[in-house]
């Protein structure tokens, strides 16, 4: 609950400092430290009318942390560490891969940026992985 609560204090900050005409910026160090949390949750966050019926399995890379391992299976989830061979692998920056799952950040200017990048034997299913998921 404490990394979910600084993800919510990171985020927002970043809402009021945009508002104010602040500078604002998260740390990849912070940004580690809310993912697992989040990542822990997003099963929850499925969307069952777009993960119906779907079989794909994530690797997600977080430059300078750890890896893990989304597998969404018939409208449920399941994340842990990374291990068997997955469809599709996303690397992401931490900071970029939590704004852009928090929908503060649009995911093409960070793919354009190399903030996000996919590979793997299914590269073109990163553009789904955003669809599964409702935004916290």
């Amino acid at each position: 609950m404490t990394c979910l609560l600084l993800g919510e204090q990171l985020v927002h900050g970043l809402d009021i400092a945009r508002a104010a005409h602040q500078p604002w910026s998260i740390r990849r160090e912070d940004a580690l430290l809310v993912l697992p949390a989040v990542l822990a949750l997003a099963p929850k966050y499925l969307r069952p009318d777009r993960s119906r019926g779907v079989q794909v399995s994530f690797e997600l890379r977080l430059r300078g942390g750890p890896r893990y391992r989304m597998t969404v299976d018939d409208g449920t989830g399941v994340v842990g560490p990374a291990g068997e061979r997955a469809d599709c692998v996303i690397t992401a920056d931490p900071a970029t891969f939590l704004l852009v799952g928090y929908g503060r950040v649009p995911q093409w200017a960070q793919i354009l940026r190399s903030k996000l990048r996919a590979s793997g034997r299914k590269p073109w299913l990163a553009a789904k992985f955003g669809t599964l998921l409702a935004s916290p």
